[in-house]
Parts: structure tokens; sequence; C-alpha cells
């Protein structure tokens, strides 16, 4: 239901997707793509978090270097609040 999510970006006109999957295919481009398409709101600020586009390891050590982190996301949030 994708409603709720519209109603908020008429207010907001800010998006982001969060994944642990890869960007590349991920369920965050359908969502993006769905209320784009959808849309009303011609000025929409949207960002993408999602893994980096390679398989992901099972070595922790190695995961941490593919998944998004802490940083990644608080940095891509704030960039977006900013307007950069």
């Amino acid at each position: 239901d994708m409603l709720p999510l519209r109603d908020s970006l008429t207010r907001s006109h800010r998006l982001v997707t969060l994944e642990e999957g890869t960007q590349v295919n991920g369920w965050g481009a359908e969502i993006i793509s769905n209320i784009v398409e959808g849309s009303k709101t011609v000025a929409l600020q949207v960002a993408r978090i999602a893994a980096k586009d390679s398989l992901i390891a099972s070595a922790p050590h190695l995961e941490s270097a593919i998944l998004p982190t802490t940083d990644r996301i608080a940095s891509t949030l704030l960039s977006l609040v900013k307007g950069d």
C-alpha cells in the first residue's frame, strides 16, 4: 500500500530507501519507480542506500565492507536534508 508513503511525500518531498540487498534491481528501486510514476509532486528528493553491487560475503569483516554502514546512512540522510 503506497498511499501512506505518498501522503508523507506531499509534506516532506523526500524519500530514502534502505536495504541490505544490492542497489541494482533492489526493492528500493521498485519503490522509487512506483512513487515517481504515480507522483504529482514535482520536486522530489530521492536517495537509495544499499549494499555495494557485489556478492555479499558471509565473513563478518567482508560483510561489513559491503553492507550499508551507520556512517553511510547518516551522511546520505544529512545530505538529503541539507539539499546537497
